[in-house]
C-alpha cells in the first residue's frame, strides 16, 4: 500500500476519477471515487459505504 508504484498508480486513478466526475456532473451523471483497499481488509460483513468511508483515496 505504501509502495511508490502503488501510490503513483493510485494518484493517476484518483486524477482520472476527478476528471470523470467533472464530466459526469456536467451531464447529470454521478461522482467517481477511487478506493485503495488492502485485500486482507475485505470481509463479508462490510458495506460499500463502510469501505468508502475508510479507504477513499484523496491525493
Amino acid at each position: 500500500m505504501t509502495d511508490k508504484v502503488v501510490q503513483d498508480k493510485a494518484k493517476a486513478v484518483a486524477d482520472w476519477c476527478k476528471n470523470a466526475t467533472e464530466h459526469e456532473l456536467q451531464h447529470k451523471g454521478k461522482e467517481w471515487v477511487y478506493l485503495l483497499i488492502p485485500h486482507n481488509d475485505v470481509g463479508k460483513n462490510m458495506t460499500f459505504e463502510g469501505l468508502r468511508t475508510k479507504y477513499i483515496y484523496n491525493n
